[in-house]
């Protein structure tokens, strides 16, 4: 694990602008895993959507944009500022409801500053270090409780092969059986050329779209 500062579950909230509009941005940090919820405060009985992303980054939460400019520091990050505006404009077209919470979630609770630092600590990881810690078992209930309760899922982990050892590729089936209960409202921000989902700080303003079960099993083999 990369030395960092341990981090109790604590919970905090802050307010960050898209496009001018106020949202409620409440953290949510431990070591054992991480997750947010932003929520629309103008939007009542809205879609709740849950975001799958890889993993934490940095040494705390970031929600701010980490640019310079008239309002960088209370604009979200484009991580989930991406998928909330993917969102809305799919939902608009589509006769689908605007967005009223986002919960992001990540399919490894390790967290660090890249995915190449991810990738390294999970080449060199033991099976059980990588289910117990860089997974974390708590992360998987966690992931297990959140499909669960969301009405649509939006999968930007980004470029990542489950094919690499055993126990991404047991991971990967129990993601996949998690999600074939969704197959009807599971969406990505566009498709890499590996067949994994995009990123979502990597995608333009249209880029939502629905999956099938082709494109799952090609993302989660």
């Amino acid at each position: 694990m990369e030395n960092q500062e341990k981090m109790d579950n604590t919970v905090f909230t802050e307010k960050r602008l898209i496009k001018g509009k106020e949202y409620n941005v409440k953290e949510t940090t431990c070591d054992l895993y991480a997750y947010s919820i932003i929520e629309d405060k103008e939007i009542k009985a809205g879609a709740k959507v849950l975001l799958i992303g890889m993993n934490p980054r940095g040494d705390k939460p970031i929600s701010q944009e980490q640019t310079s400019g008239r309002d960088a520091a209370y604009t979200l990050e484009p991580t989930r500022r991406n998928a909330i505006i993917n969102w809305d404009n799919y939902a608009k077209e589509n006769g689908l409801k605007q967005l009223e919470t986002l919960t992001t979630i990540n399919l490894f609770a390790e967290r660090t500053h890249d995915s190449i630092k991810l990738n390294k600590l999970i080449k060199k990881a033991t099976n059980d270090y990588l289910n117990e810690t860089i997974i974390g078992s708590e992360n998987k209930d966690k992931i297990k409780q959140e499909v669960s309760n969301a009405s649509f899922i939006i999968l930007a982990w980004g470029n990542f092969n489950f094919n690499t050892n055993e126990t991404l590729h047991d991971y990967s089936s129990f993601l996949k059986k998690l999600l074939l209960n969704k197959i009807d409202n599971l969406y990505c921000l566009g498709i890499n050329k590996n067949g994994s989902p995009k990123h979502s700080s990597r995608v333009g303003n249209n880029a939502l779209i629905q999956i099938d079960r082709e494109m799952l099993d090609a993302m989660l083999p």
